[in-house]
């Protein structure tokens, strides 16, 4: 599940749907949530310019994904990715005794 945010700011509408990198958008509050089939859910947020943002935001124990303050960047994009690690190919690693 993921959540593109466009930039409000822009009044351009050939821009409409293009890919962006770069957004002048910040929150006040926002809480992303999803019905997952597995128990491994990994947030990820990342701002303006496609930097990572670790540490101001936190998942709470219903799952959701929240700010703790209002952005300190524009936010690009918030993501919630599930996994299911026993649909995984078999490992053909081996190791060495």
């Amino acid at each position: 599940m993921t959540v593109l945010f466009a930039d409000l700011h822009s009044a351009h509408l050939s821009t409409c749907g293009q890919p962006m990198e770069m957004v002048q958008t910040k929150f006040e509050m926002f809480s992303l949530s999803g019905t997952f089939g597995t128990s491994y859910i990994f947030p990820e947020v990342l701002y303006s310019g496609v930097q990572l943002a670790p540490g101001e935001f936190e998942v709470l124990a219903d799952g959701r994904l929240k700010n703790r303050n209002t952005t300190s960047k524009p936010v690009l994009s918030v993501t919630l990715y599930g996994r299911w690690y026993e649909k995984d190919a078999p490992s053909t690693y081996q190791t060495s005794a």
